[in-house]
């Protein structure tokens, strides 16, 4: 594709707008700052192929380790130029080797504008068991792109979050969105792998209240009062005896 002068134009002003500037201006002025270069990414986004492809150019030939330029580069290409992103945002997301914050981007935007793609190659990282083989973004970077990916296919990420939920060779931070998550999806599913959650052992408390407040979200008020109150009877670390009763007297009463 034959990029005109314009597009060029378009995404070298955007490069200079998302430079970042100096660190001893006023906070009035970097909130200014900001939210206009937000704006400049939001509309390069919709402006079409030519403008994506002239991003994903530039992105290729710049020579600077500016992580908000590189963030820009890549969603302004990924969203005006799918197709034509989709291999790059592929190797950032699986190879190891470019910088870690090109990376993350990348799996997030993979997921929102080639989820099937996504979904293909995130799968072995959400089901694995023990720890990666290689170097790769965070696995709560791989948890929301599921997500992302499987509501614009249309598609139940109950699966997967489940798995993840219970895994104990998962992030702590993936395993924490996935217990959250899961409570925007009743199920006997998500409901059996919350439940396991709750009563986990493996001393991670903050999943262990996730879990709970996602099935306060997802069961029938009745059923989950009973499921507390169970729980409770046979919980002995304390800190999760106060916890419960603190659930237990706002919902269930």
């Amino acid at each position: 594709m034959v990029i005109s002068r314009e597009s060029k134009d378009a995404i070298e002003e955007m490069i200079e707008a998302l430079t970042p500037i100096e660190e001893t201006v006023t906070s009035d002025i970097t909130d200014k700052w900001f939210i206009e270069h937000n704006k400049l990414v939001g509309d390069l986004m919709g402006a079409g192929q030519e403008i994506g492809v002239a991003a994903l150019t530039a992105f290729a030939n710049f020579g600077e380790d500016v992580s908000n330029v590189h963030r820009g580069l890549l969603t302004v290409a990924a969203h005006a130029a799918p197709e034509d992103s989709r291999d790059l945002l592929k190797t950032l997301m699986l190879e190891y080797g470019f910088p870690m914050d090109d990376r993350a981007i990348a799996t997030r935007l993979l997921a929102e504008t080639s989820p099937a793609t996504f979904l293909e190659h995130a799968e072995p990282f959400l089901r694995r068991r023990g720890i990666p083989h290689q170097t790769a973004p965070a696995d709560e970077f791989f948890a929301r792109g599921w997500v992302v990916a499987c509501e614009k296919l249309d598609r139940s990420p109950v699966d997967i979050l489940a798995d993840v939920v219970t895994n104990m060779a998962m992030e702590p931070a993936a395993r924490h969105f996935a217990a959250e998550t899961l409570g925007r999806y009743p199920g006997p599913i998500g409901r059996a792998a919350l439940e396991t959650s709750m009563i986990e052992s493996s001393g991670n408390h903050y999943l262990r209240r996730k879990a709970a407040q996602a099935l306060r979200e997802s069961l029938p008020r009745e059923s989950a009062c009973d499921l507390f109150f169970e729980v409770l009877r046979l919980e002995t670390d304390y800190h999760f005896q106060v916890f419960l009763r603190s659930m237990i007297e706002n919902n269930c009463r």
